[in-house]
């Protein structure tokens, strides 16, 4: 995954994009894939959780 100059995960070609934010166990949606609006709080887990994409199920 590409990030940018300040470390925010950024898409190739700017789509949304779920970010996993390990230091709070957050899950994340960026809407635009840059980081420059603000990201979404889609869930938030216990500690020392290992999430992927394959964890992953959208409708």
């Amino acid at each position: 995954m590409p990030f940018s100059d300040t470390g925010v995960a950024t898409s190739a070609a700017g789509v949304g994009q779920f970010v996993f934010n390990a230091q709070t166990d957050t899950l994340l949606w960026d809407a635009d894939g840059t980081g420059l609006t603000g990201a979404v709080a889609v869930s938030t887990f216990a500690t020392n959780v290992t999430l992927t994409a394959a964890d992953l199920f959208i409708l």
